[in-house]
């Protein structure tokens, strides 16, 4: 029968491989950290924003309605707090409101084309019309503007919701021309 000598075979790793494979754990560990905490950062910036998201939207409707109820007026709407109440002390709001601007339409390249040639009064009536029209949308649609912004002062985020009211009154008296 033949016996084995197991001392005297080397059956092992050498000293060198054990330090090469803690090497490549060591650096494997360390990018998944990276990449771990990378993906942390990643999932409270979307929550930030998930939240700014719900925020804004909620506001932007509190400041139509505030908007709506006080009537059109021919002044900017302009107003700002935060949602400490709601338990979002670090996020802020701002509303603004604007006059829509409709700019008149170029009348003279309107007026170039061969049916507006044969009569000018036509094109002067449509050159009125347009005026009139772009008047009263002017003083009759609103652009509102809900930011909410959070983060420090010297780098924050914001989410800016824009929606345009119209003033239904108003506009109604389009229907007269």
């Amino acid at each position: 029968m033949k016996t084995i000598d197991f001392l005297s075979q080397n059956y092992g790793f050498t000293l060198f491989e054990v330090m090469i494979a803690l090497v490549v754990f060591g650096f494997s560990i360390v990018f998944l950290l990276q990449v771990q905490s990378r993906s942390v950062v990643m999932a409270v910036e979307t929550r930030n924003i998930i939240i700014a998201t719900g925020l804004a939207k909620s506001k932007l409707l509190d400041c139509k309605i505030d908007l709506l109820k006080d009537g059109f007026s021919f002044s900017d709407y302009s107003k700002e707090g935060n949602f400490a109440s709601e338990g979002f002390p670090n996020f802020r709001w701002q509303c603004h409101s604007y006059n829509f601007n409709v700019p008149v339409s170029n009348v003279d390249l309107i007026t170039k084309e061969d049916k507006f040639k044969k009569s000018q009064g036509s094109a002067y009536n449509l050159s009125f019309g347009l005026k009139i029209i772009s008047k009263i949308m002017n003083n009759s649609v609103k652009e509102l503007v809900a930011i909410v912004s959070w983060g420090d002062s010297e780098s924050y985020d914001k989410i800016e919701l824009i929606t345009h009211i119209a003033d239904k009154n108003a506009i109604a008296h389009l229907g007269i021309f």
